[in-house]
């Protein structure tokens, strides 16, 4: 996670109630690549069903046993099935496609504080639980002090503060589809 502060100071005062302790705001935007598509293809013979459970005897001879979601259908023969329709001995054949896209996460929080002193280029100030911080600013940094860009070393003790932090990550959102088909041996 990258953070990116942008900060605003305003030596008037302002009002510190607690009506607003941190907005968040999460938006999620799906980046502009489609996702990686891949298609895994599992065959077996079915050994047993009940209910929505499935237990095949997969090529390389483990077993497996499937739990079956409500209203899922098998293809058999041309013919829509559910899993208590299937018969021990039929080849079971699963077709799974799985679509994983990158999705980008922004997290916006807004955080006051004042100033306590500034050494050298490193910034101390008191944040919302009148906790002492430290935060030293990258190089070339400037602050908004009453509408003028302001360097760290500039700032003045008790000058307060808002900070709006933005940190953008990327996750992934997996999509399954399943295609399922049986058939009489």
């Amino acid at each position: 996670m990258s953070a990116h502060p942008m900060l605003h100071f305003e030596e008037e005062e302002m009002n510190w109630t607690r009506r607003v302790l941190a907005v968040a705001a999460v938006a999620l935007a799906s980046s502009m690549a489609l996702g990686e598509v891949t298609t895994e293809v599992k065959k077996g013979i079915v050994t047993a069903t009940w209910a929505n459970q499935l237990v095949v005897k997969m090529a390389d001879g483990s077993y497996r046993q499937y739990t079956i979601p409500p209203g899922f259908q098998f293809d058999h023969e041309g013919q829509k099935v559910g899993v208590a329709d299937l018969k021990p001995g039929w080849e079971v054949t699963a077709t799974i496609t799985t679509t994983t896209t990158p999705v980008i996460v922004q997290v916006t929080e807004l955080r006051n504080g004042q100033v306590v002193q500034v050494n050298g280029r490193t910034l101390i100030y008191k944040d919302d639980a009148g906790k002492n911080q430290t935060w030293t600013p990258p190089e070339g940094f400037k602050f908004m002090v009453d509408g003028q860009p302001t360097d760290v070393a500039d700032l003045k003790p008790n000058t307060k503060l808002t900070a709006t932090i933005v940190r953008t990550t990327t996750t992934t959102k997996t999509k399954r589809k399943v295609a399922a088909s049986a058939k009489s041996n």
